[in-house]
């Protein structure tokens, strides 16, 4: 769900940052708008589920490549994302063969068309390697079996394996690998959209570990990771034990218990490409701009949320010079 957010930020020379969760990473934002009364608006996409923070503080707040005081204030399309590369440009990302355009903080206008893209690719040419844990010979042994090793085709739940006996009462490590080529003349990155995984997992691209497995949004940017040629994807994909328990009696069938649980990769997995263009060039003179003064008093930025009825929690927070807002959004069944 999205719905733009407005914090009351009373403290000159704010802007806001997201701060990633799951790889510590943070974000300057892209768009936004600075209303007249120094409060601050953005828009803001949750999954069910998922939990969003947000800080509000000063350009030197933030440890990183210089930023331009230019941002986006509005654009034509909801599905364009935005962000500052490296050198502080701004650039337009997306996966939909568009043309955008969109209105910056200093006024100007711009447009970009997406035409670099590959389309989106289902991946069905996967290899399951599965270690089923199961009790020992007393209550404190667990056996660690291989049970399957093979191709499996289209990503699916171990649970469903047919040439597997007993598939659905299996707990443990399921390790999903298959190979892609790739060919960056023809995008500029990609993400691997893994659909719906249960339960925890991690993700290599060529041995490398993609940091920041989200378990609630699955769609995981692999760009900086893929090279020209093949490349191969690895996933493992950690059980809990419901399933063995289930089996071996210790969880017995009633209302709410005792049916088997899917796990693994169980909605299969996509390869969606993305183009990505500049549509504002950084220069020199934007850290002077009237809109990047900042606050020399030293003191802590205030921030309030207003619109936020679609969120579970809007707690703030106070940390190193910067309120952070953190949001959650609680998926309605």
């Amino acid at each position: 769900m999205s719905t733009n957010v407005t914090f009351n930020a009373q403290s000159k020379g704010c802007r806001p940052y997201y701060l990633d969760l799951w790889t510590g990473e943070i974000i300057p934002a892209t768009e936004y708008t600075v209303n007249e009364d120094g409060s601050i608006t953005m828009p803001v996409t949750l999954e069910g589920n998922d939990t969003l923070a947000i800080a509000i503080a000063q350009d030197s707040w933030y440890i990183g490549s210089d930023l331009s005081n230019v941002y986006v204030t509005s654009s034509t399309n909801n599905s364009a994302q935005y962000r500052y590369d490296s050198e502080g440009n701004i650039v337009l990302r997306s996966t939909e063969y568009q043309a955008y355009s969109a209105t910056l903080s200093n006024n100007e206008s711009v447009s970009a068309a997406v035409t670099n893209l590959s389309g989106e690719t289902v991946l069905d040419n996967w290899n399951l390697k599965l270690m089923s844990y199961e009790p020992g010979e007393t209550s404190t042994d667990v056996n660690i079996v291989e049970v399957f090793n093979g191709y499996l085709g289209e990503a699916t739940s171990w649970n469903t394996l047919e040439v597997l006996e007993n598939a659905k009462d299996v707990s443990g490590i399921g390790t999903y690998t298959t190979t892609i080529n790739w060919d960056s003349s023809k995008a500029e990155g990609a993400y691997l959209d893994l659909g719906k995984v249960y339960d925890l997992y991690t993700l290599y691209i060529n041995d490398q570990e993609v940091y920041g497995a989200d378990i609630v949004d699955t769609r995981i940017d692999i760009g900086d990771y893929l090279v020209d040629g093949e490349n191969d994807i690895r996933i493992e994909v950690v059980s809990n034990l419901y399933n063995v328990l289930v089996a071996v009696g210790r969880i017995t069938d009633n209302t709410t218990e005792g049916i088997p649980t899917e796990f693994g990769l169980t909605t299969g997995v996509s390869l969606i490409s993305y183009d990505e263009q500049v549509i504002y060039t950084a220069y020199s003179g934007d850290n002077s701009s009237e809109d990047s003064s900042k606050d020399s008093s030293g003191t802590t930025p205030k921030t309030g949320v207003e619109d936020s009825l679609v969120f579970v929690a809007g707690s703030v927070l106070l940390l190193t010079g910067a309120g952070i807002v953190l949001f959650r959004r609680k998926r309605i069944r």
